[in-house]
């Protein structure tokens, strides 16, 4: 057995390890560390502080700031960024005002903060695993295009929100709620398909979708929330797998071509399928 020197990634505590073993507990945090990589902090002067900064790996190693398995800063300057796999949780504002063309999303990922705010990406890549995207966390200008895994069970409020050049979006087919203001101000997203399971079409979620000229509202639906669809100015076709079970908010198409319940001069169709 050799004992190796190294530093905890959650205290920063300086410890002796035994390096044929692959973890073990810290005597002054009482946290599970993995032993290679507290050898990697020390051997590598890797500064631990609140809450421990761990697992900067790749090239650009100084660009991420990662504190306890959570993404929480990102310093570099790449038009490029993959995310180092490990992390598993990318916190608010981590590339907040950044103009980026490709961000990249590894499996271990769980959960994805609001980290947009206010940025341009063109493209977001999630891979597979991830399980949790929170309020906010796309909301930025750029985006076009992006495929949900179908892990994915939760879509936070205005996750979308002033995506102005989304135009496709595959949804997952185990989401029962879309949120407050989700897809609220995609002005250039023209068609989704709304997944089998869905429950709650939630206030504002589709508010301000000038392009949208259509769209299915499954049998699994039974409330739709006040402004849901208010100002979809091209929306003329609503199709209801099961009309009768729908309650729904007598704004919820307000300002639409298509309206549940005042008279219009704008020529739409309503499809009833029994």
């Amino acid at each position: 057995m050799a004992l190796i020197q190294a530093r905890c990634s959650n205290c920063g505590g300086e410890l002796s390890v035994d390096d044929s073993r692959e973890s073990a507990l810290c005597p002054y945090c009482n946290t599970p560390y993995i032993i290679s990589k507290d050898i990697y902090n020390i051997t590598n002067n890797v500064v631990v502080g609140k809450g421990g900064i761990v697992n900067i790996v790749g090239s650009q190693q100084s660009d991420f700031v990662i504190e306890a398995d959570k993404l929480v800063a990102y310093k570099g300057s790449s038009a490029n960024v993959i995310i180092p796999e490990g992390v598993r949780e990318i916190r608010d504002d981590v590339f907040s005002g950044m103009k980026m063309n490709s961000v990249v999303i590894p499996g271990s990922v769980k959960i994805i903060g609001s980290f947009l705010q206010g940025g341009m990406v063109e493209k977001i890549t999630l891979a597979y695993g991830v399980e949790m995207i929170l309020a906010n966390a796309f909301s930025c200008n750029g985006l076009k295009k992006i495929f949900i895994p179908p892990t994915v069970s939760v879509i936070g409020d205005g996750a979308f929100s002033g995506c102005r050049f989304l135009n496709g979006v595959e949804l997952p087919t185990g989401i029962t709620r879309i949120g407050k203001r989700t897809f609220e101000n995609c002005s250039s997203l023209s068609e989704i398909k709304l997944p089998e399971q869905l429950k709650l079409i939630d206030e504002s979620a589709f508010e301000n979708c000038e392009s949208m000229s259509s769209i299915t509202i499954p049998s699994s639906v039974t409330e739709i929330g006040m402004y849901a669809f208010r100002n979809c100015s091209s929306l003329k076709n609503v199709v209801f797998a099961d009309r009768k079970k729908v309650q729904d908010h007598y704004t919820a198409f307000e300002k639409c071509p298509y309206s549940l319940f005042a008279p219009t001069n704008y020529d739409f169709s309503v499809t009833i399928v029994q």
